[in-house]
């Protein structure tokens, strides 16, 4: 340390008793971790060269840290902490502290009487249908704000990742063994917390929000199984399935927050496998069953390699990617079913009305109804939540219209139908009422005795198609299920969760009910995942005006779910109001989810800057300060990964194509491929790409000393 000079000017405005204060902030490349120390001297010493002023030492601050890039944050420290030294109330407190509680007191004492101008003022965000889905993302900044300051080794760390990804492959089971251990850990508490620090309210009150995001689908993929994979499904079978599944799911999964439903590649599968036992003359159920043994075999062999923790290495391109493909299956196959039953021409109407004709313009009209009621479908959610996310009346009461949201387009949508197009045919759930159910149509069993019945196939042909359809499934599955475990990652989930746990679940498990019992396949869905999230954030009670209230944490319980899983398994009893519900009004329902969906993506940050000027990047934390080229580059490769998943759904939508679909999971692997292994090694990019595109594991962030 060299010595400072006197400033005499200075000196000479200082009273005879007055005292000083060395503060020393900075960079300091030989220290291990940032320090911060404020000490206080029992006698003030003279201490000329020290100091600037011919004063006695009183205090001394060190505010240093290793890390270059923190090295402004450290000095602001010291020179807040040194303005607060000024003020005479904070002096006295300083001098007679005897812990340092009691600095920091009068440290929050002193702060609540300052006003604060940040560097940069972000512009306010205007209320949008995708609010919900973003009470995260201002903890994302945060982390994001931290990870240069908590280690300078962080992007090190970062490049080691994918030679750690490639896991020892001996013993086998080994994760599971891991992962078992660690859901028993966490078991207790995921019931407890439910009940803990006023989190009650919560996770009772996301109940009926929950319920309707499981069962809404389970009634439209129940409708969907019945018209285009066989007509032995139904919709009482679909409900079912969601409720067994989502209660075991909440008994014994390792990320419990995950929701399971089925899925849209799982749809596309359940068509081929369908045209494959037609083609093949073979009753469905016993090819199906073949399938789903080799995709138990396929399961096991993933897990038995222990490749199922690969998923925490997944950045948030990734993630994303994945929720975009599910938004997108969701909006591509609404489309299609409302629009391709569509006359493309119209007889003319002249002279006499053949009922060839009638029944042509009737079919056309209906169809049109149909359109007509998904489209109002999706205006009246989107009217709610826009509703929910407004300033009008009490907070609670959005909150409870907000939850209601489809209940209520459900029956708004039911109403028009019988009050404005009752004499139109249109098509509605076909479903049982409680006095008339059939249980023969909960499950279909396969002909066990006739597994050997392969129609006008030869066995090794039978056999050989379902070792690749089967292959497949299984591989499909757990890429599936490993993106929508990671979701929660990255809002607020602390604990513990081995996904592992959720793969044997999902591969094993549940197809062997499936096989067994005839049920529909459950997969991942990250829409439902976060919408649970969403359901489970604790949000501060009394947030700034002004300001939507910030996250506090996320209550990781079972027990809402678990709840929700027997409402939904109960529900198969309400046939009698469900059977008023037009099947459009289930198709615009998918048709808001893909849009809420895809409105609530991160990415879309990068899309909106990629045509902005560079001047208003600051407004997104995450691209202050990067490269517009490498930023655009980045972003054209995500969006084109995009646009060939939903080639590849669209080509699902026709029977001569359909077989493309099947590249889906593959795909999805070789993007992850190519995030984590390729692009890091593109000296172009590579110094950017991590802040662009983060892990979504905390755990990769946090490991970092």
């Amino acid at each position: 340390m060299s010595e400072m000079s006197i400033n005499r000017d200075l000196t000479r405005c200082l009273t005879e008793r007055s005292t000083c204060c060395c503060v020393l902030a900075g960079h300091a490349p030989d220290t291990n971790k940032p320090i911060f120390q404020f000490m206080r001297l029992k006698t003030p010493v003279a201490t000329e060269g020290v100091v600037e002023v011919a004063r006695p030492l009183q205090f001394i601050l060190v505010s240093m840290t290793p890390y270059e890039k923190s090295a402004g944050e450290a000095v602001t420290i010291g020179r807040m902490f040194g303005t607060l030294l000024v003020n005479r109330a904070f002096r006295q407190v300083c001098e007679q502290a005897v812990s340092s509680s009691e600095i920091y007191a009068a440290c929050k004492e002193q702060l609540s009487h300052w006003i604060f101008q940040g560097e940069t003022i972000k512009r306010r965000q205007s209320s949008s249908a995708s609010e919900e889905s973003e009470i995260f993302e201002e903890l994302e900044s945060e982390e994001e704000e931290m990870a240069d300051y908590e280690s300078v080794a962080f992007t090190d760390q970062i490049k080691s990742v994918p030679g750690r990804c490639f896991h020892r492959l001996c013993p086998p089971l080994r994760d599971l063994v891991f992962g078992l251990i660690a859901v028993v850990k966490r078991y207790p508490s995921d019931f407890k917390d439910a009940f803990v620090n006023g989190n009650a309210s919560v996770a009772f009150g996301s109940i009926l929000f929950v319920y309707f995001v499981i069962f809404s689908p389970a009634i439209t993929f129940g409708t969907l199984m019945t018209t285009q994979v066989n007509p032995a499904y139904s919709v009482s079978n679909s409900i079912l399935t969601s409720g067994f599944t989502t209660i075991l799911y909440s008994l014994l999964a390792g990320q419990p927050i995950a929701i399971i439903g089925p899925s849209g590649p799982g749809f596309i599968m359940e068509k081929l496998i369908a045209r494959e036992a037609e083609e093949m003359k073979m009753d469905y159920f016993v090819f199906r069953a073949w399938v789903l043994i080799y995709a138990i075999v396929m399961g096991f062999v993933l897990l038995s390699l222990n490749l199922s923790e690969l998923a925490m290495h997944a950045k948030k391109s990734m993630e994303e990617l994945f929720s975009a493909f599910i938004s997108g299956f969701l909006i591509i196959k609404a489309m299609f079913s409302l629009l391709r039953n569509i006359p493309q021409t119209l007889p003319a109407l002249e002279g006499n009305i053949t009922q060839t004709v009638a029944t042509v313009w009737r079919t056309a009209a209906q169809y049109g109804v149909d359109n007509f009621i998904a489209l109002l479908m999706v205006c009246f959610a989107m009217t709610i939540v826009k509703f929910k996310t407004s300033h009008l009346v009490r907070r609670r009461v959005r909150f409870w219209v907000g939850a209601m949201n489809v209940p209520l387009g459900m029956i708004a949508m039911s109403a028009i139908n019988r009050i404005f197009f009752w004499a139109y045919n249109i098509k509605r759930l076909k479903i049982p009422s409680a006095t008339q159910l059939n249980y023969s149509t909960w499950f279909n069993i396969p002909d066990f005795a006739n597994m050997t019945n392969y129609g006008t196939a030869s066995g090794s042909y039978v056999h050989g198609r379902a070792v690749i359809l089967g292959f497949i499934f299984g591989f499909l599955i757990f890429v599936e299920i490993a993106l929508n475990s990671i979701v929660p990652l990255r809002g607020l989930s602390k604990k513990r969760s081995p996904i592992v746990v959720d793969h044997v679940l999902c591969v094993i498990l549940f197809p062997i009910m499936a096989l067994c019992l005839g049920l529909p396949i459950m997969s991942g869905v990250p829409i439902r995942t976060i919408a649970n999230m969403v359901a489970l954030a604790k949000l501060e009670s009394h947030p700034a005006p002004g300001k939507p209230p910030k996250v506090l944490y996320l209550v990781e319980t079972r027990t809402n779910t678990l709840i929700v899983g027997i409402l939904v398994t109960l529900s198969v009893f309400l046939g009698d109001i469900l059977q008023y519900i037009p099947v459009a009004a289930l198709l615009g329902l998918f048709l808001f989810l893909g849009i809420f969906g895809l409105k609530g993506l991160h990415f879309r940050k990068l899309l909106t800057a990629i045509f902005s000027r560079r001047k208003y990047w600051s407004d997104w934390n995450k691209l202050n300060g990067m490269p517009r080229p490498q930023v655009m580059v980045f972003t054209t490769i995500w969006i084109a990964e995009l646009v060939i998943l939903y080639t590849l759904l669209v080509f699902g939508e026709y029977e001569s194509l359909m077989v493309a679909s099947t590249a889906i999971p593959f795909f999805l692997v070789f993007c992850g491929v190519l995030r984590n292994l390729i692009l890091p090694r593109w000296k172009w990019l590579a110094p950017y790409i991590e802040k662009i595109d983060p892990p979504v594991a905390p755990q990769i962030k946090s490991k970092s000393t």
